[in-house]
């Protein structure tokens, strides 16, 4: 006959590898996301890194860039997917001047307050 202790351990591993199945497996919501025409409340918080307004330029590789990259992304409009690689370069900056041009603003190619509110708002 089984200790107490064998049947309780025997139990646990069945319970841990059942949690780990389900966590392992991935959420039918997450299937199913899209990009949409301007990014979702939510979608603006999955990038998330980075919720300032200080200016982001060309050549410069941080947080910021790849939170530009991030929100460029999920744009449906958006004619090409970026490398959120953190590194501004002629992809993201062809991506910031869509955006601009797209929501009225400056076209200068400079990611500053008036840009980043149209990432996080704008419904290009």
């Amino acid at each position: 006959m089984k200790s107490t202790y064998a049947r309780s351990m025997a139990a646990l591993s069945v319970s841990g590898a059942a949690l780990l199945a389900l966590a392992a497996a991935p959420s039918p919501a997450a299937a199913q996301v899209q990009r949409s025409t301007a990014p979702t409340t939510t979608e603006a918080l999955a990038c998330g890194r980075y919720n300032g307004t200080t200016i982001t330029r060309y050549g410069q590789n941080n947080i910021r860039v790849w939170e530009v990259q991030c929100l460029l992304n999920n744009y449906s409009a958006f004619p090409e997917e970026l490398e959120q690689d953190s590194d501004f370069g002629p992809a993201t900056l062809r991506g910031v001047k869509w955006l601009q041009r797209c929501a009225h603003i400056a076209v200068d190619g400079e990611v500053g307050p008036a840009t980043w509110n149209a990432l996080r708002t704008s419904s290009c």
